[in-house]
C-alpha cells in the first residue's frame, strides 16, 4: 500500500572514472527510472529488507507500524513507527 514494493539492482554504465572504478547506477526494475549513481562496491539494500530489524518489535506488540512511503522516484523511502510508553531523549522522559 506504500508503494515499496519495488527492487533496485545495480547496473554498470560501462564508463570509467577517474579513480578508475567502474560507474555503476542504481535502478528501479518496474519503471527502469535511474535513482542514484555508485561505485562497484555499493550493493543496494531491497525495500522488503530495509526495515526487517523492526517486524521482531511489531510482532511482539512493543511497535505498531503507522504508514510508510518513498520520496521522489524512489530513492528514499521511510517508514514511521508508533512506540508505546515514554522514551528517553538528551536525559528527558517523553510520552509517546
Amino acid at each position: 500500500m506504500a508503494g515499496l514494493d519495488y527492487t533496485v539492482m545495480k547496473k554498470s554504465l560501462g564508463l570509467k572514472t577517474g579513480l578508475k572504478q567502474d560507474a555503476y547506477a542504481t535502478v528501479r526494475t518496474d519503471t527502469k527510472d535511474v535513482l542514484g549513481f555508485v561505485n562497484k562496491s555499493y550493493e543496494p539494500i531491497q525495500n522488503i529488507d530495509a526495515f526487517i530489524f523492526f517486524d521482531d518489535w511489531v510482532a511482539e506488540n512493543e511497535a505498531i507500524y503507522e504508514t510508510a512511503g518513498v520520496l521522489g522516484k524512489g530513492e528514499c523511502v521511510w517508514i514511521l513507527a508508533k512506540l508505546p510508553g515514554y522514551i528517553n531523549v538528551h536525559g528527558k522522559r517523553h510520552r509517546q
